[in-house]
């Protein structure tokens, strides 16, 4: 995928990086190239903070989220994402839910900002593998999963054992 380039609500430059999670979110969320640009054009400027994640609601449905909270009735599985260090949590047999959000993960870059992550839906903390993760995230990482099918996996990384 060619590197992309967006601007923020004060003109700062948004540029797309080498190995994006973007890449495989256009697979799964397919409004999100038309919406991302409109979301970021709302973010205000950020006074130069070193890393910026905001959820921005749109005027109108943009996709559906994938990420949806699960009941001990749910059949969980993990496996690794490409791009990604470790494995995430999926639940089977479930929907996608609507969704009017956009959620952004920046990182300061020299005289820019640099897009880690977008994804239609809520914002959510980091997953348990992630150097960012806190408290938090084991707590929402263990009642909620993204929905099977709907994301690319690395071939042969698929267990039922919860890695953390």
């Amino acid at each position: 995928m060619k590197e992309l380039n967006w601007k923020l609500a004060d003109g700062t430059l948004v540029i797309d990086r080498k190995n994006s999670h973007l890449a495989s979110h256009l697979k799964t969320y397919p409004l999100l190239s038309e919406a991302l640009p409109l979301a970021l054009a709302q973010i205000a400027p950020l006074h130069q903070k070193n890393f910026h994640l905001q959820e921005v609601k749109m005027d109108k449905v943009v996709g559906e989220s994938i990420c949806v909270a699960t009941n001990k009735n749910d059949e969980i599985v993990y496996a690794k994402r490409p791009n990604r260090e470790g494995l995430t949590r999926f639940v089977k047999n479930r929907v996608a839910e609507e969704s009017n959000k956009i959620s952004v993960i920046l990182k300061k870059g020299e005289g820019c900002y640099i897009l880690l992550s977008a994804f239609v839906g809520g914002l959510t903390p980091p997953e348990p593998w992630d150097e960012h993760a806190t408290p938090e995230s084991f707590t929402f990482w263990n009642e909620h999963a993204l929905i099977w099918g709907c994301e690319e996996i690395v071939p042969g990384t698929e267990t039922r054992d919860c890695p953390w």
